[in-house]
């Protein structure tokens, strides 16, 4: 990637978290339901004094759920402004996170290792089939023996609806940035280069705001489990 279009990438990341952590659009916030049914899932994977790391930080509301939990903490992201203010605020707070500004398809890799949980949600349907394999193996590099994988991805979204056009220059993009379409036997074929795949479902955070949309897919979709535009979660294991 050229040094222009990753300074690019940086400041939008920087733009889209300042919006969110300081703006008041809460949509971090509205993402903490399925990081909840997230740690339901992979709760009998864990124990205290894991070392956990996470890419994609968001307003740190995993993180800071993995730190009370007595697990050793680092926090990567392409943000810099996320870095710093999460780095300020969980020290204000009296929790020690290790945060990382980095970029999840660098050739170099990371500068962590030996990590017994590694956790990137929403976050890999925004990078490039290449760059995706690129942030396998540094994920996979970054994992001890045996080290496990934790992440999310839109399920069969289709990508076509969610294109919009520049007003200006009438360029064509996707409008939150999503770059790959998976669905769970794309999602598992990938990941079995490096990982052996343990658990692979359909996010369901059970609250009042999800029952009329999820009712509205199953009448469209009465014979499919994973209805299109769900979230698939999976759990996989180091090789």
């Amino acid at each position: 990637m050229s040094k222009l279009k990753q300074d690019h990438r940086i400041g939008l990341e920087d733009y889209i978290g300042r919006m969110n952590l300081e703006g008041g659009r809460g949509i971090y916030r509205g993402n903490r339901p399925k990081i909840d049914h997230i740690i339901q899932q992979v709760r009998p994977f864990m124990h205290p004094g894991m070392k956990v790391a996470e890419f994609g930080l968001g307003e740190g509301y995993l993180i800071r759920r993995m730190f009370d939990s007595h697990m050793e903490v680092t926090g990567l992201d392409l943000s810099g402004y996320l870095i710093e203010r999460l780095g300020e605020l969980t020290k204000q707070e009296g929790r020690s996170i290790s945060f990382i500004q980095a970029d999840i398809a660098d050739t170099k890799g990371y500068t962590i290792e030996g990590q017994d949980a590694f956790f990137c949600l929403d976050i890999l349907e925004h990078i490039s089939e290449e760059e995706y394999a690129q942030a396998l193996k540094n994920i996979h590099a970054a994992l001890k023996p045996g080290g496990l994988f934790i992440g999310t991805v839109p399920n069969e979204e289709n990508l076509a609806k969610s294109m919009v056009s520049c007003p200006n220059c009438g360029h064509e993009f996707h409008r939150i940035g999503h770059k790959q379409r998976f669905d769970k036997t794309k999602l598992v074929a990938s990941l079995q280069q490096h990982f052996t795949v343990r658990k692979v479902g359909l996010v369901a955070p059970l609250h009042k705001s999800d029952i009329g949309r999820r009712l509205k897919k199953l009448a469209r979709h009465p014979f499919k489990r994973f209805a299109p535009g769900d979230t698939l979660y999976f759990v996989a294991v180091k090789k």
